[in-house]
């Protein structure tokens, strides 16, 4: 990746983040650019697993991750404001539940979703 995707990249990152996190901590009690109900997908940037999901709550208060294992502090995870639940496909016949955090994820359209996993299988990313 050239300096400037990188750059471009973490613009982008900044702007999701500043959507949810630009206010007050007492008011950080729920992401308001997505709603428990709405098909979301991981922004391009996120390196997200899952490549789409349906959210069913969002947190009041927010859980934060701050123990994940015996190197916490080195972690990515380590912090994590972790103010979605997402519900999604694992493979198989197989569904779970995971706790993320909101400003990584866009809410999307039924029409939108199948239209970029329909890209995604034709190999036009």
């Amino acid at each position: 990746m050239i300096l400037e995707a990188m750059i471009a990249t973490l613009r982008e990152m900044h702007a999701a983040y500043i959507l949810v996190h630009d206010r007050p901590p007492h008011f950080r009690t729920k992401p308001d650019h997505v709603r428990p109900g709405d098909l979301v997908m991981p922004h391009s940037w996120a390196g997200s697993s899952v490549p789409w999901a349906i959210v069913m709550e969002t947190g009041s208060p927010p859980r934060h991750q701050l123990f994940v294992g015996p190197r916490d502090a080195g972690s990515q995870h380590f912090g994590m404001h972790q103010d979605m639940r997402i519900a999604a496909h694992v493979g198989g016949d197989h569904f779970a539940l995971f706790w993320v955090e909101s400003w990584e994820w866009q809410s999307v359209t039924e029409d939108q979703l199948l239209a970029t996993m329909e890209a995604q299988t034709n190999g036009q990313h």
